[in-house]
């Protein structure tokens, strides 16, 4: 039996280790599944790199749940059929993102010690003044106009180290200031963007019609005029005109609307909805960065209007705190003489950890509620909520989930059960219909191959 540690426990939450990368990422989803299949497991979280597990379990089983671990041998993983495994990768967007900031990281750092370990000190004061311009002209600017808020807090901070010749103390100050900027703007980018591809429409393949055959492309090689096919079950991928055939769409996706709309040969349909019944020939008008689904993720993204109003009062309030920062550093100063002490006060200040985290908080709760199918128009939304006195719901696809199985094949003609479905699904696996779909897993689960 492989051997683990409790790393944290608490009734109902247990976090275990078994050390680092003792299994992969693929494995560990196996792993995941499994130990979600334990009737006193609620929820499991699994990391690679550290090789730990989170667990939420039914506290009157923890005993249980100690003596099924001790038993788990986990090297069963190395020989887990892991085939059917899928592991959500970043997106192109935040691996680039990711790698921008990493850069910019470093570079921070790189400059302040290349300065501070390689220049001759005369140089590197020099430097470290003129870096200082930038933030003592931001300080003068909100003093010009009577504010008092963060950049002047920076600027005085920076001001005073230089003023006692403490280069080394401003140079580190600005240092830390730009780590803490890089950090702020990284992890807002992050989480926008997290928002942005949760309600985008991803498409890596569309059929066409090109020559009167239909034939399948990748969505980055599509173009403007091209007819795209959208089938019963399949979500459409494009804003454009309907050229041929005729189809009930579902718009709620963005509308709200409950009740299927029919559309025919020159209606306009849109990225993001749903035909549920009939099959359509489209002449692509806008592409997929540029339908209307996208211009709603980038109105979420840029419209000022659509701000929750805790975002405007948390702004206020981070403004509002600065003053007793200036406060604290003159009562320090006058009961110690000492100009450092007094300095570090500037530096302890929760205004922009306000500022951020308030956004952030309601960036979180729509990115949130888009991963369980409900698209929040903007903040002001999200905070009206608790306003309301009466929610009403389109019962199919909201309230209920349609997942049929199959309980029964039968076969005629001749025909035995095994090929009836092997057929069947070789049928259905074109269309993303919870019926074809049913049909589809239970030819998977007997291991009926269906090639075409």
């Amino acid at each position: 039996m492989s051997s683990f540690t409790i790393a944290h426990d608490i009734p109902g939450r247990m976090r275990i280790r078994y050390g680092k990368n003792t299994f992969s990422s693929v494995q560990g989803e196996v792993l995941k599944e499994d130990l979600y299949a334990w009737p006193m497991i609620e929820s499991v979280e699994v990391n690679n790199v550290t090789g730990s597990v989170l667990m939420l379990y039914d506290k009157a089983q923890k005993g249980l749940l100690l003596n099924k671990l001790k038993d788990l041998d986990i090297q069963y993983l190395q020989k887990a059929d892991t085939s059917s495994i899928v592991v959500h990768s970043q997106s192109p967007e935040a691996i680039a993102m990711n790698r921008e900031y990493m850069n910019r990281f470093f570079k921070i750092i790189g400059k302040r010690y290349f300065i501070k370990w390689f220049l001759p000190m005369g140089l590197g004061n020099a430097i470290t003044i003129y870096k200082s311009i930038q933030f003592i002209r931001e300080g003068l600017n909100s003093l010009l106009q009577c504010k008092i808020n963060v950049p002047l807090l920076d600027a005085t901070s920076i001001g005073v180290s230089l003023i006692q010749k403490n280069y080394t103390i401003a140079g580190n100050i600005m240092m830390l200031l730009n780590i803490s900027d890089l950090l702020e703007d990284y992890t807002r980018k992050k989480t926008k963007l997290e928002l942005s591809n949760s309600l985008s429409i991803q498409f890596d393949k569309v059929w066409i019609l090109e020559d009167g055959v239909e034939q399948e492309i990748a969505m980055s090689k599509l173009q403007k005029g091209d007819v795209v096919i959208s089938q019963m079950g399949s979500m459409i991928p494009i804003d454009g005109e309907v050229v041929d055939g005729e189809a009930m769409i579902n718009e709620s996706s963005f509308t709200g609307e409950p009740l299927s709309k029919h559309v025919k040969k020159n209606d306009t349909v849109f990225a993001g909805t749903l035909v549920e019944e009939g099959k359509l020939f489209i002449r692509v008008r806008n592409l997929q960065d540029e339908s209307r689904i996208s211009n709603i993720v980038k109105m979420i993204d840029t419209n000022e209007s659509l701000k929750a109003s805790i975002q405007a009062k948390a702004e206020h309030l981070a403004d509002s705190i600065v003053p007793f920062s200036f406060l604290g550093f003159f009562g320090v100063l006058v009961l110690t003489r000492n100009v450092t002490r007094a300095t570090s006060v500037l530096m302890v200040d929760y205004s922009c950890a306000i500022r951020l985290s308030t956004s952030i908080a309601v960036i979180s709760a729509m990115l949130e509620a888009s991963k369980r199918n409900v698209l929040v128009k903007g903040g002001k939304y999200l905070e009206a909520i608790k306003d309301a006195d009466v929610i009403v719901f389109d019962k199919t696809g909201t309230l209920t989930n349609a997942n049929p199985t199959v309980k029964k094949v039968v076969p005629l003609n001749g025909y035995t059960r095994d090929e009836v479905l092997r057929i069947a699904a070789c049928l259905e696996e074109h269309f993303p219909h919870s019926v074809a779909n049913a049909i589809v897993n239970q030819a998977k689960k007997e291991g009926l191959i269906h090639d075409e």
